[in-house]
């Protein structure tokens, strides 16, 4: 009896010293929370401070303009360089020289997606022109190619000789031509129908030829 009454004992010392432990533990998890709290308040603050610094850092590398437009509500521009003005090569020239010697010329343009042989003083009849009144100067840019009676000067295929040659043409009148009947039918179905239509054209009066433009 006496020894189990000492056994009990025993295990009833061992069992509060491992409560007293326990106690103690629990009673230093406060602390450890507030040691960890701190710690990653310290780097919360130790990455701010570093993403300041190289915000900083940035914003002062950048060029003057651009941190201007950021600072205000207008943003600095800086004027575009003018392209030089398109000059006339020594062939053609030399072309454009030959071609003043002789009395007559002739032009091969394109009006209307269509292409037309022109001399001065011509009427040329395209289809109806929009935007345009009776009295209006138009400039014909798209000319494929002048010559004289001895004389060539071709453009290359994809572009003109608009900057060489100046021709304009004035607008003389708006026109329809006559009355155009169309005849639809249907075999065995007893179908006829007649369409009536009047085309409407801008007739056009060709200038004087200009060999050489603003650079002759």
């Amino acid at each position: 009896m006496a020894s189990t009454a000492r056994t009990s004992i025993s295990n009833a010392f061992t069992q509060a010293a491992k409560v007293t432990s326990m106690r103690r533990s629990v009673a230093s998890l406060p602390c450890t929370c507030n040691s960890l709290v701190s710690r990653m308040t310290n780097l919360r603050f130790q990455s701010t401070s570093a993403a300041s610094t190289s915000t900083s850092s940035s914003s002062s590398s950048l060029p003057p303009s651009i941190t201007n437009a950021a600072g205000s509500s207008t943003s600095a521009t800086t004027a575009a360089p003018t392209k030089p003005k398109s000059q006339l090569s020594h062939d053609t020239r030399s072309a454009l020289a030959l071609l003043r010697s002789q009395p007559s010329h002739y032009i091969i343009t394109s009006i209307y997606q269509r292409r037309f042989l022109l001399t001065p003083r011509d009427i040329v009849t395209v289809p109806r022109l929009k935007d345009v009144n009776v009295g209006d100067v138009i400039t014909l840019d798209k000319i494929h190619e002048v010559g004289s009676r001895d004389y060539t000067l071709r453009a290359s295929d994809g572009e003109f000789l608009s900057p060489a040659v100046n021709v304009r043409a004035t607008v003389i009148e708006h026109t329809k031509s006559k009355m155009e009947e169309t005849v639809k039918f249907k075999k065995r179905k007893g179908y006829r129908k007649t369409i009536k239509n009047k085309s409407r054209y801008t007739r056009l009066r060709i200038g004087e030829i200009v060999l050489g433009g603003d650079n002759a």
